[in-house]
């Protein structure tokens, strides 16, 4: 993988929680940093995509919740 080095600034509480969680996991800091910022990266666009598929179910259903509207609209007409 192809990668380019990158500086950021954090607060030091958020830098030594990294760090024990880097720990705890048996990694390097930037090893931790890179696997949260990717997974962070990949979560997002599958979450722009279930976002997109919930959407589109939700327009069905009150489709579906239209169609039994006026079916119960026409029963009470009898």
């Amino acid at each position: 993988m192809s990668s380019k080095t990158i500086c950021i600034r954090l607060p030091t509480d958020v830098v030594e929680k990294i760090d024990q969680m880097a720990k705890k996991e048996g990694v390097k800091r930037s090893q931790l940093i890179r696997k949260l910022i990717l997974q962070s990266l990949k979560s997002s666009s599958q979450d722009v995509m279930t976002l997109a598929i919930l959407s589109k179910k939700i327009r069905v259903l009150f489709a579906r919740v239209e169609k039994l509207e006026e079916e119960l609209r026409r029963i009470g007409r009898r």
